[in-house]
């Protein structure tokens, strides 16, 4: 999952405990590899809010959102050379303008080179920082020599944190039929979702999935994550960084409800060779029936007698 191997770090080890409000900068150079770098998924968040740069460009930043939710961006990469710089802010306590409040950033970049293959950069003591932040940081001819390392300050899901939320977007609350609204009895469903083809190849994704109450998920009849082995609430979506085929991709989902209200709910950001992306939400487009068939996570698997899933609710909205 998006996060689990990444840590929280700050400037020093208060972070956790408090530190003043203010600015700081960190930055990060990709690793060289023997094959050009093509493009890149991050995910990010700060204790309080970021200004987030690749190679002295703008890309993004979340200062109304809230910390407790991530950004994930997509970026096209140099072949050769890539810096992410961040100006992160923390802001003092909300009761006391002088006292100091918790500050963190976490972060979690997977990497597609041209041939194919990943890796993941998470946030850890190779990150640089620096206060104050200094003019032109975000640069990558930018000297950052004499910042220092990051302080690793907590482990993610530890510390004052928690685990993050990570917004399905403008996904929908799926199952099969309306009376998952007021409840269905304890059992297992069947969804799968199959990603369109583009004149482009597809590349890799970001799949972010909650099932009230548990899931086990696949990509082309691959075994992704089981939610229950994770040991997260389903009240937190979790994210997966996965490898596209080019051409073909199905994700497959056993959804296990316990009792009462039951619903599925993702988003899928999808990245092409081509540098373009596209979201896929769960929606009326998804298959779903009742039970688990043998094989049903196969690519090849039939399903065109499935139900088209029912549109329960937006995200957001009651009673999840």
């Amino acid at each position: 999952a998006v996060f689990q191997s990444s840590s929280w770090i700050w400037q020093d080890a208060q972070g956790p405990t408090g530190v003043p409000g203010g600015n700081w900068a960190f930055r990060k150079t990709l690793p060289i590899s023997t094959a050009p770098a093509r493009e890149a998924i991050a995910l990010l968040t700060v204790d309080n809010g970021f200004q987030l740069y690749h190679n002295g460009q703008f890309i993004a930043e979340n200062s109304t959102l809230g910390w407790q939710m991530a950004t994930a961006v997509h970026v096209s990469l140099d072949p050769n050379s890539n810096v992410f710089a961040i100006q992160a802010h923390n802001s003092p306590s909300r009761t006391d303008s002088n006292a100091n409040s918790a500050a963190g950033l976490l972060a979690s970049i997977q990497i597609l080179y041209t041939d194919g293959t990943t890796t993941t950069i998470s946030s850890d003591a190779t990150w640089r920082v620096t206060q104050p932040v200094p003019d032109g940081f975000q640069s990558p001819s930018f000297n950052d020599a004499q910042w220092q390392s990051a302080i690793v300050a907590a482990a993610y899901g530890s510390g004052p944190w928690g685990y993050i939320v990570i917004p399905p977007q403008s996904s929908s609350w799926i199952w099969l039929g309306n009376q998952a609204l007021t409840g269905v009895p304890r059992g297992d469903w069947a969804f799968r979702i199959s990603l369109p083809t583009s004149t482009a190849p597809a590349t890799m994704a970001v799949i972010v999935l909650t099932v009230d109450d548990t899931f086990v998920l696949y990509h082309n009849g691959r075994l992704v994550a089981n939610s229950t082995a994770l040991h997260l609430p389903w009240e937190l979506a979790m994210a997966f960084q996965i490898s596209l085929d080019p051409n073909s991709n199905v994700f497959a989902i056993h959804a296990h409800n316990s009792a009462k209200v039951a619903g599925l709910l993702s988003s899928i950001q999808i990245s092409y060779a081509d540098g373009s992306n596209t979201t896929i939400s769960s929606d009326s487009t998804w298959r779903v029936t009742k039970s688990v068939p043998d094989g049903f996570q196969s690519p090849s698997f039939d399903d065109s007698q499935w139900a088209p899933a029912t549109v329960l609710t937006k995200y957001g909205l009651e009673p999840w």
